[in-house]
C-alpha cells in the first residue's frame, strides 16, 4: 500500500496539467514497486475520481453540551494514567495495531513521531486493569472550552467507565464535548438531541439532508452528508 499526500503544483503550472503529470508518475512508480493499493484523503471526490479513487470509509463528529454526558462511578478496579501524545507508540502502540479497523493505515515509528509533531497539544489517557495490562486509551485535547476526544478504544466495561469518569472530572471547566471517529456515542449520552456530522474522508459535501436515527429507544436528530454521485 502507498499513500499520496500534499499534491500541488506551482501557480504558473496550474493550467498545464502539472498535477496530472505528478499523479501519472506516482502511479508508474507504484506499479513498478508492485503496489496494489493507494490511499489518500483528498479535498474533492470529483477531482480524484478521475484517477480511479473512491470512498472507503467515513468520519463521525459529534458535538454535545458537557451536561448531557452520562455520569458513571469510578471503577473499583484498575487505574488511569495520563501521558503526552509523544509517548503514544511506547504505551499503546501494540494495542492500536491489534484493534485498528477504522480505515487507518498501520503506523510505523516515523508516523507516530509525525503525529506528535503535528498535534503537540494532544494528550493520552491510558487505562490499566488490576493486573496492570493496558485495556484502553483515549487521545484528547482542549481547545477554547471544548474537550476534544480524537480517538477512544476500550476492551472492558471497567475501561469504558474509567475513561468516561475521567472526562466527567473536567465538567467544571469544560462546556462542550466534541467526539471524533468511531466512538459508541449512545453509551455516552443521557439526552438524545445532539449535533452530528457524518463527513466523508474523500469529499466535500454537495448538500446536507436531515435524518432521524432511532436506536435503543433514543431519537437522535442529526445531519447526514449525501453525495450527489452514486457510489
Amino acid at each position: 500500500m502507498s499513500g499520496i499526500a500534499n499534491v500541488m503544483s506551482a501557480p504558473e503550472y496550474m493550467q498545464s496539467n502539472g498535477v496530472d503529470t505528478l499523479m501519472d508518475q506516482a502511479f508508474t512508480d507504484m506499479y513498478r514497486n508492485g503496489t496494489t493499493l493507494s490511499y489518500l484523503g483528498p479535498f474533492s471526490y470529483d477531482y480524484y475520481r478521475r484517477f480511479g479513487y473512491e470512498q472507503v470509509f467515513e468520519n463521525l463528529k459529534i458535538t454535545m453540551p458537557f451536561t448531557k454526558l452520562a455520569r458513571y462511578s469510578k471503577p473499583s478496579m484498575g487505574r488511569l494514567k495520563r501521558y503526552k501524545y509523544s509517548q503514544a507508540q511506547d504505551v499503546i502502540g501494540d494495542l492500536f495495531a491489534s484493534v485498528n479497523t477504522s480505515g487507518t493505515v498501520a503506523r510505523k515509528t516515523w508516523w507516530w513521531k509525525n503525529l506528535a509533531l503535528w498535534y503537540p497539544d494532544d494528550l493520552l489517557a491510558v487505562y490499566y486493569d488490576a493486573t496492570d495490562e493496558v485495556r484502553g486509551y483515549m487521545r484528547y485535547a482542549f481547545h477554547n472550552g471544548t474537550f476534544i476526544v480524537q480517538d477512544m478504544y476500550y476492551q472492558t466495561p471497567d475501561t469504558f467507565l474509567g475513561l468516561i469518569h475521567f472526562i466527567n472530572k473536567h465538567r467544571s471547566i469544560i462546556k462542550i464535548l466534541l467526539l471524533i471517529q468511531q466512538i459508541r456515542i449512545l453509551e455516552l449520552i443521557i439526552f438524545p438531541r445532539i449535533q452530528q456530522m457524518l463527513k466523508s474522508k474523500l469529499s466535500q459535501p454537495k448538500w446536507l439532508e436531515s435524518l432521524i436515527l432511532k436506536s435503543s429507544s433514543l431519537i437522535i436528530q442529526c445531519k447526514l452528508i449525501i453525495l450527489s454521485q452514486s457510489i
